[in-house]
């Protein structure tokens, strides 16, 4: 089954992004990639009818996973957005939840916890 939209996958570590990529894409989603939470920004406002899920590394080099996720809501106020991080979930992402945030997933990714996050927030 495809599903229509796509997810934005923004990691400043290639390897994590292609990793998420294609576990994705195995499930014939579409993926958008971005490398930093600007690019994450810019691809969300170029995209942001087709993007169904962002999945954000928490920790980024420049504008980090919690600027960038501000960001991206106030283009979309029901962006859904997962943030991730190699360490467990900590206060940044325990206080997001407040602003909308709707998941957080520890690196390194496992594939069903990834396909189950992103699955649950598919509109």
């Amino acid at each position: 089954m495809v599903m229509q939209g796509a997810v934005l996958v923004v990691d400043d570590e290639e390897p994590v992004r292609d990793v998420a990529k294609r576990l994705l894409e195995r499930e014939c989603v579409k993926v958008l990639t971005a490398d930093n939470g600007e690019q994450a920004i810019e691809v969300f406002r170029q995209h942001a009818d087709e993007i169904a899920v962002v999945l954000m590394d928490l920790t980024m080099p420049g504008m980090d996973g919690e600027q960038a996720f501000h960001a991206i809501r106030a283009i979309r106020s029901d962006a859904a957005v997962i943030l991730s991080s190699g360490f467990s979930e900590d206060t940044a992402a325990e206080r997001l939840y407040r602003d909308g945030l709707c998941g957080f997933i520890q690196k390194p990714y496992k594939r069903h916890t990834l396909l189950k996050e992103v699955m649950r927030l598919w509109k």
